[in-house]
Parts: C-alpha cells; sequence; structure tokens
C-alpha cells in the first residue's frame, strides 16, 4: 500500500468536519487501511453497503463525506481511481 500524504490527510480529515488528527488518530487511520488492504473487494463493497445504510440516516454529513471522498480522487492512479469511481457510484445510488 502507498504511503499517505499526512498533509492531505489533515486537510481531508478537516473537509470531514474531524479537525487536527494528532499521532494516535493518524494510526488508527493507517491501522484502519491496512485491516482492509487484506480484504477482497466483495468483502469491502458488502462492508460499504452496510455502511451507506448508516451514513444515509444523516444526508448532510453524507455529502460533506461523499466530497471529501472525491477530493482524493487527483491523488490517486488511474487503478485506485477506477475503483474510487466504483464505490463512488455504490454510495451515490439511493
Amino acid at each position: 500500500m502507498a504511503d499517505i500524504d499526512k498533509d492531505k490527510l489533515m486537510e481531508l480529515a478537516d473537509s470531514l468536519g474531524l479537525g487536527n488528527i494528532n499521532t494516535d488518530r493518524l494510526k488508527t487511520v493507517e491501522d484502519a487501511a491496512k485491516k482492509y488492504s487484506d480484504k477482497s473487494e466483495e468483502e469491502i463493497i458488502q462492508e460499504l453497503k452496510q455502511l451507506k445504510e448508516t451514513l444515509f440516516k444523516d444526508r448532510n454529513s453524507f455529502e460533506r463525506q461523499m466530497k471529501a471522498i472525491k477530493e482524493i480522487r487527483p491523488m490517486l492512479n488511474g487503478e485506485q481511481r477506477k475503483k474510487l469511481d466504483k464505490i463512488l457510484d455504490l454510495l451515490s445510488k439511493e
């Protein structure tokens, strides 16, 4: 897995309304990323479907999070962008 640009991660956290991320929180995010790196694409999609149900309960928060996720797109390579687009499409459908 490629290293995450820590400055971009801080900007993303701020746009999600999480404020500054301290070292412990950053470690938690990195650990979560590692957890998902071992899962199949199908397993991740199933978890996203469950997450989507929870996120739709607070539409404003959902929209803010979708915007932040879209801001990640330019930092990704072509294959990663294709996967992100698939995820965004899945999350955007009601």
